[in-house]
C-alpha cells in the first residue's frame, strides 16, 4: 500500500501508524508539476493533502487505486476537481468545523480593514481617506450559518455590539435565543447589512448564489467580506457591483483561480480594482498555528478511520 502526503512533514501519528505496517509513504514537500504529480499518484492508494497542489481531473484519472483524499481543511473544491473526484469513485474526506474560530476572526479582521479604511489606505498612501465607518453597532449579516458563522456571530454580538441578521438552509433556534441573532430571507440579508459575511458552503445550489440581484441594494455604505469558496459570489456580479457603487468594498479569502493570478491575467477583470475597492488573501483564513494542527490532527483521524476500515 502506498500513501501520498502532501505538506510540510508527514504527521508523525501518521509515519508511525505507516511505519508499523509497512505502508509506503510518499512526501510530496513542494507543489509539483501536473505530470509529476501524475506520476506519483499513479500507484497510490490513499492521499493526504495539506499541501498546495491541485489535483486535477487528470491527475485523479491517473490514480487508478486512490481509494479516498483526506484533506486538511474545507474548502476542497479550491484544490480537488471534485466532479471528476466523483466520477473516478474517490472520495474526498474534510474536517469541517475544527477552524472555525480563526476563519471568523480573519473575517472580522478583513471587514474592519475594509471599514475603517485600513486596507485601502495601505495600498494607497498618496489618497488618504479622512471618514471610515465603524463596525461597532452596526447590522451585520452572515450567509451561511455553520461552524463560522456561528463563531462569527458571537464575536459580532459580543465584541461589536451589532444587530446579527442571519440566512441558512437551516435555522438554528439555539443561536438565536443565546446571541440575539434573527434569520431573515437571502434578500433581506442584502438590503438590511451594511456588511454582508460569506460562510457558507460552495454546492450547486450556492454556485454564484450572490448575484446582480443581491448586490444592487441596500444601505451605504456596504461591504462584502468572503472567507467561503469565492465561487458562491458571481463574478461579473461583483466587479459590476465595485464598479458602480453599488459595493463600497469587498474582501476575499481566495479567489476565482488559485493561486491568485496577476491582472493581466484573470479573467473576470476583478483584479484591477485590487487596492481599491476589493482586496484578496491567499486563502490563509484557517492558517493560524493551532487551527492548522486542528485540521491536520482530524485529517489523520479521518484517513486513519479509512486504513482501519471504520467510519470517517
Amino acid at each position: 500500500m502506498k500513501i501520498v502526503v502532501s505538506g510540510r512533514s508527514v504527521p508523525v501519528r501518521l509515519a508511525e501508524y505507516c511505519r508499523r505496517r509497512g505502508i509506503v509513504v510518499d512526501h510530496v514537500d513542494a507543489p509539483p508539476t501536473e505530470q509529476e504529480l501524475c506520476r506519483r499518484v499513479r500507484d497510490a492508494d490513499h492521499y493526504l493533502l495539506g499541501g498546495d497542489e491541485r489535483l486535477s481531473r487528470a491527475v485523479l484519472e491517473s490514480a487508478r487505486s486512490l481509494g479516498c483524499v483526506s484533506f486538511t481543511g474545507t474548502g476542497a473544491g479550491s484544490f480537488i476537481d471534485l466532479d471528476a473526484a466523483r466520477d473516478t469513485g474517490v472520495r474526498v474526506l474534510t474536517t469541517p468545523g475544527v477552524n472555525g474560530v480563526a476563519v471568523a476572526e480573519f473575517a472580522l479582521g478583513l471587514a474592519v480593514g475594509l471599514m475603517r479604511r485600513a486596507l485601502p489606505d495601505l495600498h494607497n498612501r498618496e489618497q488618504p481617506a479622512r471618514t471610515s465607518t465603524e463596525l461597532t453597532g452596526a447590522t451585520a449579516g452572515i450567509l451561511g450559518l455553520g461552524a463560522t458563522g456561528a463563531a462569527l456571530a458571537g464575536m459580532l454580538v459580543r465584541g461589536f455590539s451589532c444587530q446579527v441578521l442571519y440566512h441558512s438552509r437551516i435555522r438554528k433556534e439555539r443561536d438565536e435565543r443565546a446571541l440575539g441573532l434573527t434569520h431573515v430571507g437571502l434578500t433581506e440579508l442584502f438590503t438590511r447589512s451594511t456588511t454582508v459575511f460569506v460562510c457558507c458552503s460552495l454546492n450547486d445550489e450556492t454556485t454564484h448564489l450572490v448575484d446582480d440581484r443581491l448586490l444592487g441594494t441596500g444601505p451605504a455604505p456596504r461591504y462584502l467580506v468572503c472567507t467561503a469558496d469565492p465561487r458562491v459570489i458571481d463574478p461579473d456580479a461583483l466587479r459590476r457591483a465595485l464598479e458602480t457603487g453599488a459595493l463600497t468594498g469587498a474582501a476575499l479569502d481566495g479567489y476565482y483561480r488559485e493561486p491568485v493570478p496577476d491582472p493581466a491575467d484573470d479573467p473576470h477583470g476583478l483584479l484591477r480594482l485590487h487596492g481599491t475597492s476589493l482586496f484578496v488573501t491567499s486563502h490563509i483564513a484557517a492558517s493560524s498555528a493551532t487551527s492548522w494542527s486542528r485540521m491536520e490532527n482530524a485529517a489523520v483521524d479521518n484517513l486513519l478511520a479509512v486504513l482501519d476500515e471504520e467510519a470517517p
